[in-house]
C-alpha cells in the first residue's frame, strides 16, 4: 500500500523493504530494486505509477481467482500493517 501512498501523494518519505537477496526503495518518483547477494543483476528502477498499475493488476487477479482467499489474505494484512487496502480492490461481496 506503500505504492498507492506514493501516486496518491499521501506519502513522500521514502520507503525501503527488504528481503533474503532484495532491496526495494520507493520514492515519490521511482521503485528500484537491487540485489544483496549478486552484483552481476545490478540495481534496476522504474517509475512508481507503472510498478503501482502492475502491482493492482496481480491483486486484481488474486482478488477475482480466488475471493474467500483474498479475503481472509487481505484481513490478515490488514490487522498486521495497520493499512486498509483500497475498497475497489476488496472481493465484491466483502
Amino acid at each position: 500500500m506503500d505504492l498507492a501512498g506514493f501516486v496518491e501523494g499521501r506519502q513522500s518519505e521514502p520507503s525501503e523493504w527488504s528481503g533474503n537477496a532484495w532491496l526495494a526503495v520507493i520514492t515519490p518518483e521511482k521503485m528500484t530494486l537491487s540485489n544483496h547477494w549478486n552484483e552481476n543483476l545490478g540495481e534496476r528502477s522504474w517509475p512508481v505509477a507503472e510498478v503501482y498499475a502492475v502491482v493492482r493488476k496481480y491483486w486484481e487477479h488474486l482478488r477475482d481467482f480466488d475471493p474467500e482467499r483474498a479475503r481472509q489474505a487481505i484481513a490478515k494484512y490488514e490487522r498486521k500493517t495497520g493499512a486498509k487496502v483500497p475498497p475497489d480492490l476488496l472481493p465484491g461481496d466483502a
